[in-house]
């Protein structure tokens, strides 16, 4: 019973995650800052359009098949929900939710041009919500996910063949269709890791994470720790018996940073 609550009220979660954001869709559809031609893209795709689309852009009641993007727009999708996962890994605490449900002050809506490429949406949001990390990223990524459906749509169309309601069932995602797998293999390590081995955890040398992230905001995202075996250099991830992350924030072989 407990399994089929906590399901349940993630489902309502992103039911209530996706309302805002058709909220702010519908907002810059009325708002005197988008000009007529922009107005039209957005009363002709409604973002609708993409609450069950490709691998990953499943909104509402829907939960991502993951995989591999099928286009742009899955990609935005899927650069939305490990963006979000990341959020609940840097800002979440004893006294602070860091969640898809999360209230922020909007920007997009209120910028003059505000799907402008060089719109740096980070210093806007920063302004609104101040003193609040998860709503200012929050607000960051909703609005570049925004703008990457937006301007896709400009020049685009939507591919009917990825629509879940066109018949899309996300076997090309999962591999059911190639009989591959989206999860690469682990390396496996070559010295001793306290946190591999199953030695208790003490004070001096504390269990670490499963699961970190790496690069910035909009565009970090998760990744497996494998028990430190794995760890992150600027916005790329690395074996650690492999690799080193330079002072530089270059990545290279082992013993070779200058």
């Amino acid at each position: 019973m407990k399994l089929i609550s906590a399901s349940l009220l993630a489902a309502s979660v992103m039911a209530d995650k996706w309302a805002k954001l058709g909220d702010t869709w519908n907002a810059l559809s009325g708002s005197d800052a988008v000009s007529e031609d922009d107005r039209k893209i957005i009363d002709l795709f409604t973002i609708s359009s993409v609450a069950n689309y490709g691998c990953w852009c499943r909104f509402n009641m829907y939960k991502p098949y993951k995989g591999t993007p099928q286009d742009v727009v899955d990609e935005a999708c899927k650069q939305w929900y490990q963006n979000y996962d990341c959020l609940a890994v840097d800002y979440n605490s004893d006294t602070v939710t860091c969640n898809d449900d999360v209230d922020y002050v909007d920007v997009i809506t209120k910028l003059s041009d505000p799907f402008l490429p060089t719109t740096d949406y980070a210093a806007e949001c920063a302004v609104k919500n101040a003193g609040d990390d998860c709503a200012i990223e929050a607000c960051h990524v909703d609005a570049v996910f925004i703008r990457h459906v937006f301007t896709f749509l400009t020049d685009s169309t939507l591919n009917m063949t990825l629509s879940g309601w066109y018949g899309f069932n996300g076997d090309v995602c999962t591999g059911r269709v190639s009989g591959g797998t989206t999860v690469a293999p682990g390396a496996a390590a070559t010295t001793m890791n306290p946190a591999t081995t199953g030695a208790p955890a003490t004070t001096l040398n504390p269990p670490l994470p499963k699961t970190a992230c790496c690069g910035a905001y909009p565009s970090r995202f998760p990744y497996r720790t494998r028990g430190g075996d794995t760890e992150c250099c600027v916005a790329t991830t690395f074996n650690v018996y492999l690799m080193e992350c330079c002072l530089d924030n270059s990545l290279l072989p082992i013993g070779t940073c200058v």
